[in-house]
């Protein structure tokens, strides 16, 4: 399957710092089969859907500036209406004769890996110096660092395939 990875940063990110093919590792440690550049519209269109479709509902819109996206606030809310009560419904099956099954381990992990449930990657950086991109938990953890309001960048934006 396809998706997209986004490098996002609250500071500007310099052209030369944007990731590309090379920057994410890829391959057995992974979930990246491979990696592949975008063209300019393909990478607007990724952006305009993160923002409309992939992200909850409102908590971004577009930046008037290029690249950008806003931060419109609602972390909390979302954490506390969506993302908590699918944990608990989720950890409310298990049972001391089933948590130890592979698919509920699994379901567990990737429900806390993955606070949205989307395919799209996030790599949280201005430089490319590290070797990853991160589910969207790590996003969301992120994104609870700043208020609303909070203008944030967009460099590099790569199609991959896990």
């Amino acid at each position: 399957m396809h998706s997209r990875i986004f490098q996002i940063a609250d500071t500007q990110i310099e052209e030369d710092n944007f990731i590309d093919e090379m920057t994410i590792e890829v391959g057995a440690t992974t979930s990246v089969d491979y990696t592949a550049e975008i063209s300019e519209d393909e990478r607007r269109l990724a952006i305009e859907c993160l923002v409309n479709e992939w992200l909850p509902t409102g908590m971004f819109s577009l930046g008037t500036e290029p690249d950008t996206i806003v931060y419109n606030g609602g972390l909390d809310e979302w954490v506390r209406n969506e993302w908590l009560p699918k944990i608990r419904k989720s950890a409310g099956i298990l049972s001391t004769h089933n948590i130890f099954q592979n698919l509920n381990i699994t379901r567990m992990k990737q429900l806390l890996d993955n606070a949205l449930g989307i395919g799209t990657l996030f790599y949280l950086a201005a430089e490319n110096y590290q070797s990853f991109a991160e589910h969207s938990t790590a996003f969301m953890e992120y994104l609870n660092n700043f208020s609303a309001g909070q203008i944030f960048y967009i460099g590099g934006v790569l199609d991959y395939h896990w």
